[in-house]
């Protein structure tokens, strides 16, 4: 899991949050895929977080770099329940995803 945070002054305040998740492969159970999860951390005036996109991690060097870059570039600006998530790579459905 690594947090994005803005600095305010002696404030840190997180404005979102990559975590990983391995997805179970129906073809092959000893091949998951990894996925990273870039969501939107709710504010205290906001209280509204959501996934704002997923990232292909598995097979994918830049998946990282990509992940911190949508979370930067859109995370804090990013409206809950009305903007689209961004999928980058092939990612496979899986479970409960916000949006």
């Amino acid at each position: 899991m690594e947090w994005r945070i803005e600095t305010n002054g002696d404030k840190a305040v997180p404005f979102a949050v990559i975590h990983r998740r391995e997805i179970s492969n129906p073809e092959d159970e000893n091949k998951p895929t990894e996925v990273l999860v870039v969501a939107k951390v709710a504010q205290p005036e906001e209280h509204e977080g959501c996934t704002v996109g997923l990232v292909l991690a598995t097979g994918n060097a830049q998946a990282n770099d990509q992940a911190r870059k949508l979370a930067d570039e859109k995370a804090k600006g990013f409206a809950c329940g009305k903007d689209k998530r961004e999928v980058i790579g092939n990612v496979p459905d899986f479970g409960r995803v916000d949006n």
